[in-house]
């Protein structure tokens, strides 16, 4: 909860840079900072997704789901599966989560599923 207070309270220009450096090391080359940013790009979806902001992120992790990249496939999967245990703890604290976002969380995960390259297999 504090980290959602501060979070917030950072101003919209300051949220917005930490998102734009953050996804755009999503993809980098190095698995461990790839995973490390998937972990703060999932916190940040779970503060924003359910007050109705960065509804692109979803967005974004679907486009890289179908990218031709194979490491950018498998970083987007593991970025939505650390966002979707996030969002399932928020539901059960009875948090509400948009439809569509969890209508394209289903559909970017059934892509990585019907993947056949052995790169993008979660861990």
């Amino acid at each position: 909860r504090e980290l959602k207070t501060r979070w917030g309270a950072l101003q919209a220009g300051t949220r917005n840079l930490v998102k734009e450096a953050t996804t755009a090391a999503l993809i980098t080359p190095e698995a461990d900072v790839g995973k490390a940013t998937a972990q703060v790009l999932a916190k940040i979806g779970a503060i924003e997704i359910p007050r109705g902001e960065w509804l692109g992120l979803v967005h974004l992790l679907l486009k890289h789901v179908t990218n031709n990249d194979a490491r950018a496939r498998q970083i987007a999967l593991v970025t939505l599966q650390y966002l979707c245990e996030e969002l399932v703890v928020l539901q059960e604290d009875g948090v509400s989560i948009n439809e569509e976002i969890s209508n394209n969380i289903l559909t970017a995960v059934v892509q990585g599923m019907n993947d056949a390259d052995d790169v993008t297999k979660l861990e």
